[in-house]
């Protein structure tokens, strides 16, 4: 049995397309990535909201986020109980709607030079998760918002990218 030149040609052409399909449709890039039930996820901008901690109020912070290809998070949080001052997030990662990070705190209160992990599922403008301790003495969850900015207050905002 032997397969015709045309035939061959025809099927190397398929098996390049769908190899070419596969290799670039599968990926989502840009800012936005479909989370569950493919809803797009874009976390760039400022988030605001608070944290729950035992034996005190619960602090506020804000959170500016980026975000690059391949899922990459970057930014900075700064809490209005000193523990963070405009900390940089590192090791931030979007995977469908769940957004992971850590922060080290910087700021003027007893926490300073402690890291922390947070863990969070993002619902359009809404985020709540979890922050914790790196060695585990506290923890708790979050919630925050996006705030959404009306046309006359928007401008580009962009935290400088991680070297």
């Amino acid at each position: 049995m032997s397969i015709s030149v045309d035939r061959l040609k025809n099927l190397l052409i398929l098996t390049f397309c769908v190899f070419l399909v596969a290799a670039t449709g599968c990926t989502p890039t840009g800012q936005e990535q479909a989370g569950e039930n493919g809803i797009e996820v874009n976390i760039q901008g400022t988030w605001k909201g608070s944290a729950q901690q035992t034996g005190s109020s619960n602090p506020t912070f804000i959170l500016k986020l980026n975000q690059r290809e391949k899922q990459e998070v970057w930014g900075t949080i700064t809490s209005m109980d000193g523990t963070f001052d405009e900390a940089i997030i590192s090791g931030g990662k979007l995977a469908g709607n769940r957004l992971t990070f850590s922060a080290t705190a910087n700021g003027s209160n007893f926490r300073n030079g402690r890291s922390y992990t947070f863990e969070a599922e993002v619902n359009g403008n809404k985020m709540n998760g979890t922050w914790k301790d790196i060695l585990e003495r506290s923890r708790g969850p979050f919630t925050t918002e996006k705030v959404v900015k009306t046309s006359e207050e928007k401008t580009e905002e962009t935290t400088a990218a991680p070297e």
